[in-house]
């Protein structure tokens, strides 16, 4: 057996683990624009929640990745709570840390105002 031979098994399982990372590196998927999340000291529980808001720096909203205005997202947070009768409904929220914090408390108000009352707000754990 000549040299490049005995390479090509090598070869082939780098190749293989090459497809595999790809495939599998991205496990959760981007919204549909860009949110800084901000940091804390805490750690929090990671369940996943059936419903994502995502708040762009400049007040942008998407609720499960589908861009929206103010009145289409009110109706749509109605929508997925139920007016209050889907009580189980946990909600995640992605808020830019560079928008205002008035903003932020205007759109939680929305979401109580539709019934929801298991809001998680996301942040990036800052290891001590």
């Amino acid at each position: 057996m000549d040299n490049d031979q005995c390479i090509l098994p090598l070869i082939n399982i780098v190749f293989l683990l090459l497809i595999f990372f790809m495939l599998a590196g991205k496990l959760i998927a981007d919204g549909p624009f860009e949110v800084t999340l901000p940091v804390s000291k805490q750690a929090a529980n990671q369940d996943i929640a059936e419903n994502i808001v995502l708040i762009g720096k400049d007040g942008q909203l998407a609720l499960n990745n589908v861009i929206m205005d103010e009145t289409t997202f009110k109706v749509a947070l109605a929508a997925v709570a139920g007016n209050g009768k889907n009580i189980g409904a946990h909600f995640r929220v992605r808020a830019d840390t560079q928008l205002d914090a008035t903003a932020l408390i205007i759109i939680l108000e929305w979401m109580r105002d539709a019934g929801i009352s298991k809001i998680h707000l996301v942040t990036l754990n800052d290891p001590p």
